[in-house]
């Protein structure tokens, strides 16, 4: 943890710790032992802490990681391998979905990215809005290399974040890449060194928290919807979501501001 996280309050569950600072809330994954492999309590404990933090109207945005050892390996093969199919198709299994959550969370969510990001790793990092990647990153679509195909969100938000060709020669072959690949092909938003890392992530938060949740909340929810609609139906969402702003108090209070040359305060009101 930086200074500045180790001074705010922490809140602990069983593999996970939540610290704030101010509007921004930093959740480490904390099963450094097993590079924070995902098994059933780490992922339980995530979905707690997570909701948790989406439902609290003081947090801006969200800062995922796991240290500048590990983000994630992949998921926790000991417990996969016991595992019957009904226990893994998450629609009826009854297993919360940890990335539906982290995908359609209104509040931003920045993934840190050091050490292993392998496989569901990758996945839940691609569910977060942004991604920040440490120099030691080691970052792969990796599940053909154990007889599978991604099952988290890999075939579709890979895709949609690097284009058909290079989602299929990541996930055909397993292999890893550089952080600097990672950035190169628009998976990454920066590369820091592994120091700089919880920093640079916070900094997105800051920025994020500086504007009104309404429009960021909004802003999501159009990107995400619009890329499976058509241009028209696309377009015609966000001229709704662009008119209903129009009755916020952030609205009026973002134009006053520019008009008066000072910053504005967003009450998320």
């Amino acid at each position: 943890m930086s200074d500045s996280t180790a001074n705010a309050a922490k809140t602990e569950y069983g593999t996970v710790f939540v610290d704030r600072d101010g509007s921004c809330a930093v959740v480490t994954m904390n099963r450094l032992e097993k590079y924070n492999a995902i098994n059933n309590a780490l992922r339980s404990d995530l979905y707690e802490a997570l909701s948790v933090l989406i439902a609290d109207r003081s947090v801006r945005g969200i800062v995922l990681w796991g240290g500048t050892k590990a983000f994630v390996a992949g998921g926790d093969l000991n417990e996969m391998l016991v595992r019957r199919p009904m226990d893994v198709f998450t629609p009826t299994s009854g297993t919360p979905d940890l990335w539906a959550l982290i995908h359609n969370s209104i509040v931003p969510i920045v993934a840190a990215i050091a050490g292993p990001c392998f496989g569901g790793g990758l996945e839940l990092a691609m569910a977060c809005d942004l991604r920040v990647a440490a120099d030691n990153a080691q970052i792969g679509q990796t599940e053909t290399n154990v007889g599978l195909i991604p099952g988290r969100g890999g075939t579709q938000r890979l895709v949609r974040l690097v284009g058909a060709t290079k989602a299929k020669e990541m996930i055909f072959t397993g292999e890893v890449i550089t952080p600097d690949e990672a950035y190169r092909i628009g998976l990454v938003n920066k590369v820091v060194r592994p120091a700089e890392l919880l920093d640079e992530a916070k900094n997105y938060v800051r920025k994020i928290a500086e504007k009104s949740p309404h429009s960021i909340a909004l802003a999501k929810l159009l990107i995400h919807a619009g890329q499976d609609a058509n241009l028209d139906v696309a377009l015609m969402m966000e001229s709704l979501a662009f008119s209903a702003l129009f009755s916020t108090d952030d609205m009026h209070e973002g134009g006053n501001a520019f008009l008066n040359k000072r910053r504005p305060v967003y009450k998320g009101s």
